[in-house]
C-alpha cells in the first residue's frame, strides 16, 4: 500500500527493540535470527520491486544491526569466559565449517532414519499445499508472477539447509563439537516454517496445473479426508511416545524441586557450601562433585551459595548437609 517507515517510526523502534531482546535468547537463536534478516535481505535485493526495496531494506537493515549488536554481546558475556576453561574453543574457520558439517549430517540423518519423522514431513507438505491449492486465487497471490513464485520455491529448500547449517556453527565455536538437544529448538522451529512456507508455494504452483473443480469432487475429497485421518493418528503416535516418559519426568520434577528446596533453606540458614543428591535425567549439563565446574558455578552463583553433588546422597529423601 501506501505505508512508508516515517509514517510509523514506532514500528522501526519495536521492532529493533525486540531483535535486541530475543537475540539475548541465546547463541543459537541470535545466529539465526540474524542469518534469517541477511537471507531477507537478498531476496528484497534480487526479487523485490524498487518499491518494495525502498520501503523495506533499510527497515530491515536496522533490525539486522540490532540483532547483531545482541550477537556482539553474548559474545561478550562473561558466561562464555567460564565456560571457555572446560570446552576447546575452534577458531580456524576450516575446522568450525567441519564440524557444523558433520553435526549437521548427523542431525538429518538422526532425523530421515525413523519413518514417522519423514511421515510428520509429507504431513507438514500436504496440508500447506492444500491450503495453496484452495486459496489460489487471494490478491495477494496474483501480484506474484508464476516466474517469481517459482523462484521462490524452488530457494527455500536452500535456505533451509543455510540457516540448519548456520545454527551448528555457535556450538562449532564454544564446544568444539555438535550442540545439545535442547538447543536445537530453535533449528527445527525455523526449518518447520520454511517447509510450510515451501509447501504453500508449491500448493500455488500446482493450482494452475489442477482445474478447479476437481478439487471440489468427491474422489478428492475423500482422498484428503483419508489422508488427513492418517496424519491424525500418526500425530497421536507422537504424542503416545512422549507421554511414554511422563512417570519419569514427573519423578524428575518432584526432585528437582525437592533439591531446590534443601539449597534455599541452607542458603536461609547462612551456610556456605550445601551437598545435595545427584539427578540423573537426558540433561547433559548436570551438576558435579567438583564445586569448579562451570555448572556448578553457574548453580551457585544464582542461589548464593556453593552447590555440590554428593552421590551418597539418594535423590528422593531429604538427606543432606551443609558446611561452613
Amino acid at each position: 500500500g501506501k505505508y512508508h517507515l516515517k509514517d510509523k517510526p514506532y514500528l522501526l523502534v519495536m521492532s529493533c527493540i525486540v531483535a535486541f531482546v530475543s537475540g539475548g535468547f541465546g547463541e543459537t537463536f541470535v545466529v539465526l535470527q540474524t542469518t534469517s534478516l541477511i537471507i531477507l535481505l537478498l531476496l528484497l535485493f534480487f526479487f523485490g520491486s524498487p518499491e518494495l526495496k525502498k520501503k523495506l531494506i533499510p527497515f530491515i537493515l536496522l533490525i539486522m544491526l540490532f540483532s547483531i549488536l545482541a550477537m556482539i554481546i553474548i559474545v561478550l558475556s562473561p558466561g562464555n569466559k567460564i565456560r571457555s576453561a572446560y570446552f576447546v574453543q575452534t577458531t580456524d574457520p576450516i575446522e568450525l565449517i567441519l564440524i557444523a558439517y558433520t553435526s549437521m549430517k548427523t542431525f538429518l540423518y538422526s532425523i530421515f532414519k525413523w519413518p514417522g519423522n519423514i511421515l510428520t514431513i509429507i504431513q507438514l507438505l500436504t496440508i500447506t499445499a492444500y491450503f495453496g491449492l484452495i486459496e489460489q486465487n487471494q490478491n495477494n497471490i496474483n501480484k506474484l508472477s508464476n516466474k517469481m513464485l517459482l523462484w521462490i520455491t524452488a530457494i527455500l529448500p536452500i535456505i533451509a539447509l543455510i540457516l540448519l547449517f548456520s545454527s551448528f556453527f555457535p556450538s562449532a565455536y564454544g564446544l568444539s563439537k555438535a550442540p545439545p538437544a535442547r538447543a536445537m529448538i530453535s533449528p527445527i522451529y525455523f526449518t518447520v516454517c520454511i517447509i510450510a512456507i515451501f509447501g504453500y508455494c508449491l500448493g500455488i504452483l500446482l493450482s494452475n496445473k489442477i482445474v478447479k473443480w476437481s478439487l471440489e469432487s468427491r474422489f478428492i475429497k475423500f482422498f484428503i479426508y483419508c489422508t488427513f485421518i492418517v496424519f491424525a493418528l500418526n500425530g497421536l503416535r507422537d504424542t503416545k511416545r512422549i507421554l511414554a516418559n511422563e512417570d519419569q519426568l514427573k519423578i524428575f520434577s518432584i526432585a528437582f524441586d525437592t533439591r531446590e528446596k534443601l539449597i534455599i533453606d541452607a542458603k536461609n540458614n547462612g551456610e556456605n557450601i550445601v551437598y545435595v543428591p545427584k539427578l540423573d535425567h537426558f540433561m547433559l549439563s548436570a551438576l558435579k562433585n567438583d564445586s569448579t565446574y562451570y555448572v556448578n558455578e553457574c548453580v551457585s552463583d544464582y542461589y548464593g551459595i556453593t552447590v555440590i553433588v554428593d552421590t551418597t546422597l539418594l535423590a528422593n529423601n531429604n538427606i543432606f548437609y551443609w558446611r561452613k
